[in-house]
């Protein structure tokens, strides 16, 4: 996945979150990599904030604890030598451009950090008459040159501020040949996915030259043009991520076209924020994977070639030693054959006499002749199964035994090929078991929720319900939980539960051996409710649970498991047929629980039951907030019960 480049109407939005940090103070200030600055700022009454700059990219404040590196760079050096307990005293955006300026006040004087979000990015720090201080990179571009002594130039606008733009400025722009969207896209610089959305709005085709745009036309795009860019002015915004097969795969401000369902988020920072967050997940994960698989493949490419090459040497040591015995079964025959080519060559027939005689011989269905497939001066050619070159001054036994001598020379290479194949198993058992040293360094160093972001229980952040005899289930809502939940969370009495689906969750039923029927059914329903099956809109699939001794991350000799998959032995107890059916209610204690029927009818005073079915997963949730009647903040807990995909409520109980 190409990583989100925000884009100028984005960091707009962004921007207009952060100014709540005005009064704030720096904390400390890390450089993560060359392009990117983390800065941990505190103000009274809000506490700690961190702001993540991945510069050419974007800015956002971020709730994870990321891996810091272990010794500062000199310039992250001199970004704490001048801003340390610096007040951040404004933040702005330039002209709607992809460049951020953080006013600071210190001590004695005022500093600008000037954060470049094009190209390849760049951090500069100035006074507050814009005179370079220090800069990350020394960049020189045709127009300025950014390094420090310079006075800091801006670069050549790029894009025209969409918020001063008019029906007639937009009209005037129409002498293009570009499609739509790419005019859209890039001359307005409005990005793919929102000159997309402003088409669908329009109900105009994408692929429509700008030019051949009828004047009504132009004024649907113009006014759907305008209803993007007011949500971003105006902060009209219900942000969230989209997810794909469980991973996230784009945040975005307020609720899209090309998305028919996305999960919200309490800010487009945030969404951000998880957004990012997981694709760094993604690149220490890849990372540190890379060289493994990239070892375990060499092995079993090596260890393929050398079964083949075992195999090679079994077979031909069995064939050679079945044509010497061959021999000596037809030995008679075959010294008839070699006798009577001698005694003609004695009485003086040429090469093509012999031949001549032979071919009649064939014609006149004499079986010793049919044999013989070639005669030459020296030598004859027989079809013994295999063909087989006779020597005519050479005895059958001679020839029967250099066969038996090749069958001795690839059998003794068994042994010894035998012994390089249980050679590299070995190195392939011992690659796999640093295995889990492997996925600890990962669990290490992938960005993880501060504490202090939210008082939730630990089981909060995966899916989870209370079954309706109150023994707690929880389930992974990505390959990532999936193995961390199977790790860290597993006791003897649990139950694990899983589909034959790929992009099935892993659900863990507590204590799943002292529970009764009911609570086992409720538990392989979030199973195939929270799976792909939703998604693809069935009614009913199969679940099966298993006992913790049955699952293992340990693989066949030869084979390697991926994240979020583990090897399952021994028998299932299978579920056929489970509906897909949840159901999300409120409590006496104003709760918002979301679960199978059986469990939530008992826990809430009133709910509503959602099954696949043809409304975005925003509205079914918005759906759900007018049907129970509660307060549009819970927007976002109904968001997480619900499964990815589109979803339909069927029946309402209060």
């Amino acid at each position: 996945m190409e990583k989100k480049v925000l884009t100028s109407l984005e960091l707009y939005a962004v921007v207009q979150e952060l100014k709540f940090l005005k009064g704030a103070l720096v904390d400390k200030i890390y450089q993560l990599s060359s392009r990117e600055l983390l800065i941990y700022l505190y103000k009274a009454g809000i506490g700690k904030k961190a702001i993540r700059i991945d510069s050419g990219h974007g800015i956002f404040l971020t709730d994870y604890q990321l891996k810091k590196p272990p010794y500062p760079t000199s310039f992250c050096m001199f970004l704490r030598k001048h801003l340390n307990r610096a007040e951040l005293i404004n933040i702005n955006q330039k002209e709607l451009e992809r460049i951020i300026e953080i006013q600071f006040k210190t001590k004695d004087t005022e500093l600008i950090l000037i954060l470049e979000l094009f190209s390849k990015g760049n951090f500069i720090l100035t006074d507050s008459k814009y005179k370079i201080i220090n800069v990350a990179n020394v960049q020189r571009w045709k127009t300025r040159t950014v390094k420090k002594g310079e006075i800091y130039k801006y670069p050549p606008k790029s894009a025209m501020d969409l918020f001063e733009l008019d029906y007639k400025t937009f009209v005037n722009l129409f002498d293009s040949d570009k499609e739509l969207v790419k005019f859209l896209a890039v001359d307005l610089g409005l990005g793919g996915v929102y000159a997309e959305e402003v088409c669908f709005l329009a109900k105009e085709d994408k692929d429509i030259v700008v030019n051949k745009l009828e004047p009504t036309d132009a004024k649907k795009v113009f006014s759907a043009l305008s209803e993007i860019i007011g949500k971003l002015e105006n902060r009209d915004l219900s942000p969230g991520i989209v997810r794909e097969d469980s991973e996230i795969i784009d945040a975005i401000p307020f609720e899209m076209n090309k998305y028919p369902s996305y999960e919200r988020t309490r800010s487009w920072n945030e969404a951000l924020d998880f957004y990012f967050t997981g694709i760094t997940k993604t690149k220490i994960i890849e990372k540190k994977e890379e060289k493994f698989n990239e070892e375990i493949t060499k092995l079993n490419t090596v260890l393929e070639k050398q079964r083949e090459a075992l195999e090679e040497y079994r077979e031909k040591s069995e064939k050679y030693s079945g044509i010497a015995n061959r021999l000596y079964s037809a030995y008679d025959i075959i010294s008839e054959i070699i006798s009577k080519i001698k005694e003609a060559k004695e009485s003086g027939y040429t090469l093509d006499q012999l031949r001549e005689a032979l071919e009649e011989e064939r014609e006149s269905g004499v079986y010793e002749a049919s044999l013989v497939k070639q005669i030459d001066e020296d030598r004859i050619i027989l079809d013994l199964g295999e063909d087989v070159e006779f020597l005519l001054n050479e005895s059958i036994e001679k020839t029967a035994e250099s066969f038996y001598e090749k069958s001795k020379e690839y059998k003794s290479k068994i042994p010894g090929a035998e012994g390089i194949i249980e050679e590299t198993l070995r190195k392939i058992e011992s690659l796999k078991s640093k295995e889990s040293k492997i996925e600890k360094e990962i669990e290490q160093e992938i960005p993880v929720l501060k504490e202090e972001k939210s008082k939730e229980k630990w089981f909060e952040k995966f899916h989870w319900f209370y079954t309706s005899n109150n023994k707690l289930a929880i389930g992974g809502r990505d390959a990532t939980q999936n193995d961390i939940l199977l790790k860290k969370y597993i006791e003897p009495r649990d139950f694990i539960f899983h589909t034959e689906m790929a992009g099935s969750p892993f659900f863990v039923l507590k204590s799943g051996a002292d529970a009764d029927e009911r609570e086992l059914e409720e538990v392989a329903i979030a199973t195939v409710s929270y799976s792909r099956a939703w998604r693809e809109g069935l009614s009913s699939t199969d679940a099966y649970y298993i006992r913790p001794e049955q699952v293992s991350k340990t693989a066949p000799s030869g084979e390697y498991i991926g994240k979020g998959a583990w090897m399952i032995r021994g028998k299932k107890n299978i579920f056929k047929d489970v509906k897909l059916e949840l159901a999300i209610g409120v409590t006496r204690e104003n709760q918002v629980i979301g679960s199978p029927v059986s469990a939530t009818a008992k826990k809430t005073i009133k709910y509503v039951i959602v099954k696949p079915g043809w409304n975005k997963k925003s509205e079914t949730a918005k759906k759900i907030i007018e049907k129970l009647g509660i307060d549009r903040n819970n927007i976002d807990i109904i968001m997480k019960f619900l499964p990815a995909g589109d979803s339909t409520i069927t029946s309402v109980f209060s």
